[in-house]
């Protein structure tokens, strides 16, 4: 073996399961700590489907309200590959100038192991049946999950769950804890918390006076499904619960911007089943976009939907609701 003079930290690969020995640590607690002591307030979204999407969406909503931000995580980029990067150790580079916030999707994988990851707001979306031969049952598997608020004890720290969930819900206050008895609790599906009605996403903070409301204009064009505006909802409160403010009309302007992920009921395009050829997509001849349109919706024709990142019987449902007739 290695002689134990010549190493400063052992780190896995959340990927990884068994036994691990005391001294090792994740790759998610590592990076986590080196991001956290530059002081970027971090959102954290988890829950067993819509993390990507809700990810997605909190980062592009900071953009167009002009804050620098980073997504990564369980959604692509690397924590450690952004920690480096802003710790001056990616290559030769120099280290980059901290962004206003750091949107993190994290997976049950990477809570399982001990780490002090404290987010600033955390979005627990939902809980069902999945990945138990990870953890062996669903009273682990949601253990895991709460634990992304474990470490949270401030009075401006938020933890959205569901509001029909009390299981869920027993969970996170056994990780809170009573020191983290003063973090603020939101749910989706009541106030406080997130609500969708009338095409509009109804957003209450617990220390907001009243609620706030966002018009959704066109999202459901671009974004399908219903699920989508409710993602929409948790991103706009995600973003406000970073501590960031912005004027009702400013933050509707920014949800014209929200496109959905490549893979997530993205529509590929149309074709006319009395025509040869390939499909007429958004962009033109066999043409598919990232979060696309779907404005031929009303046109004659096969319409082409990609939702292969459905890897579950639940993701699968609420895709099939969505297209809301045969492709």
């Amino acid at each position: 073996g290695v002689p134990p003079g010549l190493v400063d930290a052992l780190i896995h690969s959340s990927s990884l399961n068994g036994d691990r020995p005391r001294r090792v640590t994740s790759e998610f607690a590592f990076a986590v700590g080196e991001i956290q002591d530059l002081g970027v307030p971090i959102a954290a979204v988890t829950g067993t489907n819509g993390k990507t999407t809700v990810t997605t969406f909190t980062a592009q909503l900071l953009q167009a309200l002009g804050k620098e931000c980073i997504a990564c995580g369980n959604i692509g980029r690397p924590l450690s590959d952004v920690a480096l990067s802003l710790r001056g150790q990616e290559g030769e580079g120099e280290a980059r100038e901290a962004p206003d916030a750091v949107v993190i999707e994290v997976s049950s994988y990477q809570l399982e192991m001990p780490s002090g990851f404290w987010p600033k707001a955390a979005a627990l979306l939902n809980l069902t049946r999945d990945h138990l031969a990870r953890h062996g049952d669903m009273q682990r598997y949601a253990e895991a999950k709460a634990s992304v608020c474990a470490n949270m004890r401030g009075e401006g720290d938020l933890v959205i769950l569901p509001g029909d969930d009390p299981f869920l819900e027993e969970k996170v206050d056994a990780a809170l804890g009573e020191e983290g008895g003063r973090v603020g609790k939101s749910y989706l599906g009541r106030l406080p918390g997130v609500w969708v009605a009338n095409n509009a996403a109804v957003v209450q903070l617990p220390w907001w006076f009243a609620p706030r409301e966002f018009d959704l204009g066109d999202l459901s064009l671009r974004c399908l499904g219903e699920h989508n505006a409710w993602n929409a909802a948790v991103a706009v409160a995600l973003c406000f619960a970073l501590g960031f403010e912005w004027p009702a009309r400013q933050m509707t302007r920014a949800l014209r911007s929200l496109e959905t992920p490549p893979h997530r009921l993205e529509v590929l395009g149309l074709k006319d089943p009395l025509a040869g050829g390939g499909s007429q997509g958004p962009h033109g001849e066999n043409g598919a976009s990232n979060g696309a349109t779907a404005r031929g919706a009303k046109e004659k024709g096969l319409r082409f939907v990609n939702d292969s990142k459905a890897t579950n019987v639940e993701a699968a449902m609420v895709g099939l609701r969505a297209v809301g007739r045969p492709c």
